[in-house]
């Protein structure tokens, strides 16, 4: 009998993320943008990194949260309704990529994705993380709003202190427990994450329960930016300001397997 092998991602539903984000997502059959996890200060939820011409470094873009705190799931963080940072994002992005080979192309998707009108930030993230992925052919099944993932966060406590049950084992983190337990509910046997999960994700405990664990770590994927000096590791934005959908496929691809 012949074993079919379902990859599946799991992450965090991050602003505007870097391409090693997007070679997760495009690596997997599915990917499940997993919110009701604790929020944490100065992550990636809420803020990136653009190119700033004048600098050649880098600069933040940031929406600004209302009540933000590591007590709260993601999906309970509002956004700042006082301040106009769209306009300032917008501002921003058009001072320093109005110059790119490709902004007139991109900037209405930007734009899109900026004025997307809802109160919580995690909505912002997983609207424009699917935007992306339509403009650059991803074809991966995201999905978010299962009523099984909130139902499972609310069984994980159960589960880890329950005599009877199979992690019932102080070997076997929280955190593993959740992602083995998303795997059986998608019935997919391939777990890949990130290169970041590699310290928190032991293969071998994976093994146990028939699921194997791969890294998805980008390979050095340069690109012409404004400048000579040449910033890794940027948003999603600025990669699609520099370069054609065709060609950021290919660096969607260009990674190694771990």
């Amino acid at each position: 009998k012949k074993i079919v092998k379902m990859k599946i991602g799991i992450m965090q539903p991050y602003f505007f993320p870097y391409i090693g984000y997007f070679q997760l997502i495009n690596s997997v059959d599915i990917y499940i943008l997993l919110d009701n996890l604790d929020f944490i200060k100065d992550g990636w939820v809420n803020r990136n990194r653009i190119y700033n011409k004048h600098t050649m470094t880098y600069d933040y873009i940031m929406a600004p949260l209302d009540g933000k705190s590591s007590n709260k799931k993601i999906n309970e963080i509002l956004i700042h309704k006082k301040y106009n940072w769209r306009k300032k994002i917008l501002n921003k992005i058009s001072h320093n990529y109005s110059k790119s080979k490709y902004y007139h192309e991109v900037l209405p998707l930007i734009e899109k994705m900026v004025c997307f009108d809802t109160p919580y930030i995690s909505e912002f993230n997983i609207n424009a993380i699917k935007e992306i992925c339509k403009f650059l052919n991803i074809g991966t099944k995201i999905k978010h709003e299962d009523n099984r993932y909130l139902q499972l966060e609310g069984e994980l406590a159960t589960i880890y202190g329950n005599e009877d049950s199979e992690f019932y084992d102080t070997k076997y983190p929280l955190k593993v427990i959740r992602v083995v337990e998303l795997c059986r509910l998608e019935g997919a046997n391939i777990f890949y994450n990130a290169p970041g999960g590699k310290d928190l994700y032991d293969k071998s405990i994976f093994k146990n329960f028939n699921i194997s664990v791969n890294f998805v770590l980008p390979n050095d994927t340069s690109y012409p930016q404004m400048n000579d000096v040449f910033i890794p590791n940027l948003s999603i934005i600025d990669i699609m300001m520099n370069n054609s959908v065709d060609d950021i496929e290919k660096m969607l691809n260009d990674y190694t397997l771990r």
